[in-house]
Parts: structure tokens; sequence; C-alpha cells
């Protein structure tokens, strides 16, 4: 078993078990062989084998999403996949926060309301439902 998610010109691969190859074609004729609890970004400018938390990183789709010392930029484009209601970052102080935890793919108010609670942040909606995250003052 593998997880793939596209990205750009690019896909990150993660091996959960078993065994995979994985080949890059775009620009470079590269090839990666994994073994499980690996992954390779191909659209890295210098794809490397790494090791990688299956359990984390495979978390959304048991319904979850997990983060560990991510930046709050990085977790909430996350978030927003999984929303109808999109979370904006009002300033670049504010996507430097690293947010670690498990959260309910889907519930933004819940992301939302940890992330006000235990980060110096405050969030508010605008007319056509955005969300917008902030530094508290």
């Amino acid at each position: 078993r593998f997880d793939v998610r596209r990205s750009g010109a690019g896909a990150r691969v993660i091996l959960v078990d078993g065994r995979v190859a994985v080949r890059h074609d775009v620009d470079r004729p590269a090839q990666w062989s994994l073994a499980p609890g690996q992954q390779v970004v191909t659209s890295a400018r210098q794809p490397q084998v790494v090791t990688t938390n299956v359990t984390a990183a495979t978390s959304w789709t048991v319904g979850r999403l997990t983060f560990e010392n991510t930046p709050v930029s990085v977790a909430v484009a996350e978030v927003n996949r999984y929303s109808r209601e999109p979370i904006e970052l009002q300033d670049a102080r504010v996507s430097e926060i690293l947010v670690s935890g498990v959260f309910n793919a889907g519930d933004v108010d819940g992301f939302v309301a940890a992330l006000t609670d235990l980060y110096p942040l405050q969030a508010s909606r605008t007319d056509d439902g955005r969300i917008v995250l902030r530094r508290s003052a």
C-alpha cells in the first residue's frame, strides 16, 4: 500500500507497506525505491528518500488531519482542502507559528477554536464566509 499526493509537476509518495518504485520522467529520468515508512517528493529540487510518520501522513484516510510542528500556513492549506469555508491568514507572522495536533477533517470550527485557544490568534468571519486569522493585539 502507498499514498500519493500530487503537487504541481510532481508528487509525494509514501510507502505504507510492500514495495514501490517511483519514477519521475517530466524533466529528469529518475527512479527511487521506497521501503515501508519512507517517502519521496518528486517535485523537490533534490528529491530524496526520507523516513516519515506514516500514521500522521495517512491519517486523512480515516478523516483526521495530523500536524507535528507544522507551520500554520501549511496546516491551514491542508484544512482548506476539506472545507467550504476557507481560512485565510492576515499576515505572514501568523504563518510562522508551529502547530501540533490531530483534527477532524472538515471541522474548520474545531481547528480554528484550537488555534485561537492555544496561540495568540483571533479569528473573524467575513460576509462571504471566509475565516480570517490574525495575531492578537
